[in-house]
C-alpha cells in the first residue's frame, strides 16, 4: 500500500505537471490515434506538391477559404509539414497556442493547425485532432514522392482523400506530376501558371495530364508576385488562385455529396 507520504509532490513537480498537461501529454484523443484515417471525416482533401515550389500551401489554404465561404460545414486546414519547412506559418489572423502536438489558430472561419514540435518524416506527423463532420483539407508538406511511398495516415489519405496534384507549368513540373500521381486514382490537378502556356509544355504532358484535361480535372492558376515573394499571409488570397480554388471547390463538394448519398442508400 502506497502511504500519502509517498505521493507527496513538491511544488516544482507539480508546476511540471501542470505545464505537461496544458501542453496535452496525458490527452487521448479518442479515435484519433495511430490507426486513424481520414475517410473517418464528413470530406477531406489531400494537397500534394508534385515538386519543391509548385505553391501546394498556396493552393490548399485558397481551397479551405472556398470551402469555408460555401459550405455550412466547419473547415480545418491542416498543415502537416515540418514546422521548419511550413508554407502556413504567417497564413492566420489568430493563434490560440498549442494543444498536444498541434498549434492552433484561425484564419477567419477556417480552422488552422500546425505541427508544434519538428517532425522527422512524413511517417512522423502526429495524428491531428478534427471532429467528424469537419471538412478536412491537408496541405501534405512533404515531397509528393515521399507522400506516396510513406505509410503513416497522411500517406494513406493519398487512397482515402480526394487528392489534389499541385505543379507549376513548365515541362520540368508536368513530368514531376506525372510521376507523382502514377499510383494515385482519378486526382484533380492544379497547374500554376501563365494564361498561355509555351508549347513546349502543352506538347509535354503524360498520358495521365491529357485524361486529366480531357475529364475537366486539370485546373489552371495564375502567377503572382507578390504572392510569390511574401509566402501565405493572413489577408485574402489573389482572385485568380481564388477563383481556381472555388472550381475545385465546386468538384469536391459535387463528390462529398454523392459520397454522401451512397452511404446513406
Amino acid at each position: 500500500m502506497v502511504s500519502v507520504a509517498e505521493l507527496a509532490l513538491t511544488v516544482d513537480e507539480l508546476r511540471a505537471a501542470a505545464v505537461a498537461a496544458r501542453r496535452g501529454d496525458f490527452r487521448r484523443c479518442g479515435s484519433f490515434g495511430p490507426g486513424w484515417s481520414l475517410s473517418e471525416c464528413a470530406g477531406a482533401v489531400l494537397v500534394l506538391a508534385a515538386h519543391p515550389g509548385a505553391g501546394a500551401s498556396c493552393f490548399a489554404t485558397a481551397l479551405a477559404d472556398a470551402l469555408a465561404t460555401a459550405d455550412a460545414s466547419p473547415v480545418r486546414l491542416v498543415d502537416a509539414a515540418d514546422p521548419g519547412r511550413s508554407g502556413l506559418v504567417a497564413a492566420t489572423d489568430t493563434e490560440l497556442g498549442v494543444r498536444g502536438q498541434w498549434r492552433l489558430g484561425r484564419r477567419g472561419s477556417v480552422a488552422v493547425i500546425r505541427p508544434a514540435y519538428p517532425v522527422r518524416s512524413v511517417d512522423d506527423v502526429p495524428a491531428p485532432v478534427v471532429a467528424a463532420e469537419e471538412r478536412v483539407v491537408v496541405d501534405a508538406g512533404w515531397p509528393g514522392a515521399d507522400v506516396v511511398a510513406g505509410s503513416g495516415w497522411v500517406s494513406v489519405a493519398c487512397a482515402t482523400a480526394v487528392v489534389v496534384v499541385v505543379f507549376r507549368a513548365t515541362v520540368p513540373g508536368a513530368r514531376h506530376a506525372e510521376r507523382v500521381a502514377a499510383s494515385l486514382a482519378s486526382p484533380l490537378w492544379v497547374a500554376v501558371g501563365p494564361r498561355r502556356w509555351h508549347p513546349a509544355v502543352q506538347a509535354s504532358l503524360g498520358p495521365r495530364l491529357r485524361r486529366a484535361s480531357a475529364a475537366d480535372r486539370l485546373f489552371r492558376t495564375g502567377l503572382d508576385r507578390r504572392l510569390e515573394a511574401t509566402g501565405v499571409e493572413a489577408g485574402p488570397l489573389p482572385r485568380p488562385v481564388a477563383v481556381a480554388a472555388s472550381a475545385v471547390a465546386g468538384v469536391l463538394r459535387a463528390r462529398m455529396a454523392e459520397s454522401d448519398r451512397t452511404e446513406k442508400e
